[in-house]
Order: structure tokens, then sequence, then C-alpha cells
């Protein structure tokens, strides 16, 4: 089933990251923590309840043709009910992951693209497989948390904060000053100088140059 295999894949995606990641089935449960009875509300067929790191993640299957605004509500209301079961800290971190497997044409990204702006309750993401699951599972990583492109930067060690001062040099010969006094003026900006007077009377000197 693709919703297993999602999950599956999630998880996957987290452990990488060093982070815990793992099932949490109070996280699709049908009644709010501490009542006996399941609610009397809509809800969806197929959820699994899972935590990536600090993040408590609902996946649910979806159908786009079937009516999309229902199965929203269902939505809406597993995540009402899961948060019940989350700590204060997680609820803002919250997020739902939809699994469509259906041919994906114009309408349908339409439509989806529709389910994603809409943040009521929470963040909701739709995920297709297509016919290459594994590919679209990246493209689909890289819209969410699971994506930190830093992790693959490499580390510079003393790298200049600001490499724009042959801009800066531009602009400023742009607005008349010499090439000379544009030079002056930027190593006075970056000088370690306290005091305003001493520093405006330095930029007004270089200004002859």
């Amino acid at each position: 089933m693709m919703l297993d295999d999602f999950c599956e894949r999630l998880i996957t995606a987290a452990k990488q990251l060093g982070w815990q990641a793992g099932e949490v089935a109070d996280f699709a449960q049908k009644r709010f923590r501490g009542r006996e009875d399941d609610a009397e509300a809509v809800l969806p067929e197929s959820v699994r309840g899972l935590r990536l790191g600090p993040y408590p993640v609902l996946v649910i299957s979806m159908d786009l043709a079937s009516p999309v605004n229902m199965q929203i509500r269902g939505v809406h209301n597993q995540m009402l009910l899961a948060r019940s079961y989350m700590n204060k800290a997680e609820v803002i971190n919250a997020h739902v992951f939809l699994v469509c497997e259906a041919d994906i044409n114009a309408q349908a990204m339409a439509l989806i693209d529709t389910i994603e702006r809409d943040e009521q309750v929470c963040r909701k993401l739709v995920w297709n497989p297509g016919t290459q699951p594994a590919s679209a599972f990246e493209d689909f990583v890289e819209r969410t948390f699971l994506a930190q492109p830093w992790r693959l930067a490499n580390t510079v060690d003393d790298a200049p904060l600001d490499q724009n001062a042959s801009l800066v040099s531009q602009v400023l010969q742009g607005q008349g000053l010499s090439a000379a006094a544009a030079q002056r003026w930027i190593e006075l900006a970056e000088s370690d100088l306290q005091d305003p007077q001493e520093l405006i009377d330095l930029l007004v000197a270089a200004m002859d140059h």
C-alpha cells in the first residue's frame, strides 16, 4: 500500500537527519484523549500518525475523484483529535501529508494547489508518487521540513560576510567620488572608529582625493 510505503520513506528520511522517528498510533485515534466514545464527526478512512523529530505528522490517503471538501473536513477533524495527544510544543509543528495516487492533470494540479494553500488547522502538503515514487519522494521532501540543504554545504572558515565592495565602489563613484575616495570610504565604513564626528571628518577629508 502506497500509504505505508510513504510512511516508511518519511521515517527513513527523518532518521537520516539524526532525528528520532516512528509511528504514533494515538494520532490516528477516532476519539479525543480521555474520552471513551468515538467522535461523531467525518474522519478519514486511511490515516497513520508519525512523529518525525519535533514534527507530528498525519499521513492520510486522498481521492481527488471524490468530493474534496468533505475529505478536507475529515482531515481537519482528525488533526483536532490528534492534537489532544500532542504536547503543547508540538501543536504548532503539526502537518498533514496527503497521499494522492491518481494521475495528475491540469485540473488535479489546480485542486492540489488549492488544498496546499489552505492552512486552516495546519499545514497540508500533497504527495503524488506517479510512476517513479523514489524521485517523486525526493521532490516532495524538498518542500518540507525534512529538507535541510545547509547540511550539504561545504564549511568555509573565515569567509567575508560582505563581498560587495566592488559594487559599493561603483555606486559611490557614480555619485561623484573618485576611485581613491570611494575606496577610502569603504575602508572607513569597515573600520572600528567609535567617534561619529571623527568618522565624518575623515569621510569629508577623503572627498579631496
